[in-house]
C-alpha cells in the first residue's frame, strides 16, 4: 500500500517522526514558506517561488552567491547566468517572463513579488 503526505499530497519519502503522515517540514531559504522536504522537484529548490533553496537539501560545497567578491551563502538557484545568488543581491539577476505575447525583463525581486 502506498502512503501520501496529508500537506502535499506525496509519497511519503522523507517521513516526519512526530507526524507519520506527514513529511518532514523544512524552510525555503529565498521566500520563508514552510514545504515538505518532498516538494524539493529533484533539485531541492522551492515549488512555490521557484528559485529559492529549500533547507536540508545538499546544494553542493560551492553554494555561495554568483556574483564576483560577494562569497555570502546562496539564498537562490538555478538563475541565468549567475547560477546561485544570496539574499543581499536579490535585485541583480533578471528573469524574463512572457506576458500578453511579449518578452519583459524583470529582476528576482520583482519577480518573487509577483508570486504572492
Amino acid at each position: 500500500m502506498t502512503e501520501w503526505c496529508e500537506l502535499c499530497g506525496s509519497w511519503l519519502a522523507h517521513r516526519d517522526p512526530a507526524n507519520p503522515k506527514a513529511c518532514k517540514q523544512t524552510t525555503c531559504r529565498g521566500c520563508g514558506k514552510q514545504r515538505c522536504m518532498s516538494e524539493g522537484t529533484g533539485n531541492g529548490r522551492c515549488r512555490a517561488c521557484v528559485y529559492g533553496q529549500l533547507e536540508g537539501w545538499s546544494h553542493g560545497y560551492n553554494n555561495v552567491c554568483g556574483y564576483a567578491k560577494c562569497g555570502k551563502p546562496a539564498a537562490f538557484s538555478g538563475l541565468p547566468r549567475v547560477g546561485k545568488v544570496c539574499v543581499d543581491c536579490i535585485d541583480r539577476p533578471k528573469i524574463t517572463l512572457y506576458e500578453n505575447g511579449r518578452s519583459v525583463k524583470v529582476t528576482l525581486r520583482q519577480y518573487l513579488e509577483r508570486r504572492r
